[in-house]
């Protein structure tokens, strides 16, 4: 087989497992006892025991002090170790496999396309067949991101880019050790996909616009492509039917935000609650219609603050191709006799004027508080009574949803709750340690981390935050690793050379930066800006 040479080092401990570790260990045929040193190696076409058994006494030693792994002659860890362990364990579950194309294969799971191991998974090679797949849309990028535009409405295929990742990551994962997988068919198979992508002949694609705010108006122009096999037909997404001859709504003058649920984590199963309840009835109208069914007009999303209400809402715009219209408390409120009640008018004709469209009501408990009532009554009562107006005069179908987000939901009048209103709850909360971990991993994804940074150990830390936690996190750990590795005033006096290569984060900078989130929470008075 091709797998690497891996030779273990471990010195002799008071452990209690030692001696279960000596019983294991000494079954391979080059185990030696030198001194305190123990020292062996993992030769793939002779292990005495299962391979889970070795890899389980493997972990057990990896904790200890002076334990090294060693993988073609360059310490390594046992994360690197474990990836090559489940190629081998693939590579020998294909030679015992009555369906092959399980493990190595072309046509993939679920209709995918695939690079001829189902490790790679990264980029996929064609998408119109997964789209059945929710989960998998969210969960992985897609070759299309590796390209550009051309004259304003193609999309050419960067062939090198894609085949450079494919490589690296099937390094990364350990596949070039596989005895089955062909790195000759990986290029023969980049070289089928298309040179040219135009949505105008190709209803499976369509344009991604980035939009951008000059201070007063909004604008957008063609920045890429998706595919639109999830985001419904053209004419329920506002987009020009051709057939029918519908004018396009003016693309300039809509705000389409450009967060996805793949930048959002932890969401679990509350992400297919949020899709049934906001997204399916904008999407698939008609549905809706046959079983006489009203769609609820608004929804509330609550929970403790930084959890990704408001990402949440963004990322359904994005999805639907929403014109998105948030609304904050200081942004209404006026001081004006009338002024206010004016400014939710506007915003309730804007979102019908460039429909789809998402209405948001960021936090709002500043604007929707339980009113008094009598002489005692708040100026901001009349906003309340305007906002149940204007809501009762919405009709649940006209292609507008009305989102709100709040962590004090006990201070919201009791009008706004009920049925016909915002009478649909959505708790957003803190994420679970697997949550945790899919943030975490968002947000380190684009980061130099080390090799040996135990992201499930981490994550487990982290059980208890929120994502805005986590996001500070990630951002401090980065810091750290700068202060680790800069001498910041030399560099902003004497503009000296950075060694770019030395700036990895490793897992103490993340450590670091846990304590100093504690600080920020529990010692307000120690926590220095």
């Amino acid at each position: 087989m091709n797998f690497p040479e891996i030779k273990i080092e471990f010195n002799k401990t008071n452990s209690v497992n030692y001696d279960s570790v000596i019983a294991i260990f000494s079954k391979f045929n080059d185990f030696k006892t030198t001194g305190k040193l123990n020292t062996f190696s993992i030769n793939f076409n002779e292990i005495p025991f299962e391979i889970n058994i070795v890899y389980y006494y493997i972990e057990i030693i990896s904790k200890w002090k002076h334990t090294k792994i060693i993988i073609e002659n360059e310490i390594s860890s046992r994360f690197q170790l474990k990836k090559i362990i489940d190629i081998y364990q693939c590579s020998k579950n294909f030679i015992n496999a009555v369906n092959q194309n399980t493990y190595c294969f072309i046509d993939g799971l679920m209709g995918k396309e695939g690079w001829g191991c189902k490790f790679i998974s990264n980029i996929h090679r064609h998408l119109p067949k997964a789209f059945s797949e929710i989960s998998y849309y969210n969960s992985v990028h897609y070759w299309y991101d590796y390209g550009c535009m051309i004259d304003d409405r193609m999309w050419k295929v960067h062939k090198d880019k894609v085949l450079s990742i494919l490589k690296k990551e099937a390094t990364q994962i350990g596949v070039i050790h596989c005895p089955v997988f062909d790195m000759n068919k990986l290029e023969e198979y980049v070289g089928f996909l298309p040179e040219i992508i135009n949505p105008e002949d190709n209803n499976d694609w369509e344009y991604v616009y980035k939009d951008s705010d000059n201070g007063f108006t909004k604008t957008s122009k063609i920045v890429g492509i998706r595919p639109s096999g999830l985001m419904g037909y053209w004419e329920s997404r506002g987009l020009p039917n051709k057939e029918i001859g519908q004018d396009y709504k003016n693309e300039k003058d809509r705000y389409v935000p450009d967060v996805s649920f793949e930048d959002i984590g932890g969401l679990g199963k509350t992400v297919n609650i949020i899709r049934e309840v906001i997204e399916l009835p904008m999407k698939k109208p008609e549905l809706f219609k046959k079983l006489n069914l009203p769609p609820h007009k608004g929804i509330l999303l609550t929970g403790p603050p930084g959890c990704g209400k408001t990402m949440i809402a963004k990322a359904i715009a994005n999805e639907v191709n929403a014109h998105f219209i948030p609304i904050n408390g200081p942004e209404i409120v006026s001081c004006w006799v009338g002024e206010s009640d004016r400014n939710l008018r506007e915003k309730f004709s804007e979102a019908k004027k460039y429909a789809p469209s998402i209405i948001l009501f960021d936090e709002i408990d500043s604007i929707a508080r339980r009113r008094i009532g009598g002489e005692f009554g708040r100026h901001d009562d009349q906003l309340v009574n305007q906002l149940l107006t204007l809501l009762d005069g919405f009709e649940a179908n006209e292609n507008v949803k009305i989102l709100a987000t709040t962590n004090r939901p006990e201070l919201l009048d009791d009008a706004v709750l009920r049925p016909g209103r915002f009478d649909y709850h959505i708790i957003i909360d803190k994420p679970d340690i697997q949550g945790c971990k899919e943030i975490l991993k968002i947000y380190i994804k684009d980061m130099p981390i080390d090799d040996s940074f135990d992201i499930d150990g981490f994550a487990k830390k982290l059980f208890g935050r929120s994502g805005a936690d986590i996001s500070f996190i990630t951002r401090e750990a980065a810091y750290n690793c700068m202060r680790r590795n800069v001498n910041t005033k030399e560099l902003i006096l004497n503009d000296v050379e950075v060694d770019y290569d030395n700036l990895v984060i490793i897992e103490d900078d993340f450590n670091k930066a846990l304590e100093k989130l504690g600080e920020k929470i529990t010692k307000p008075e120690n926590y220095i800006l």
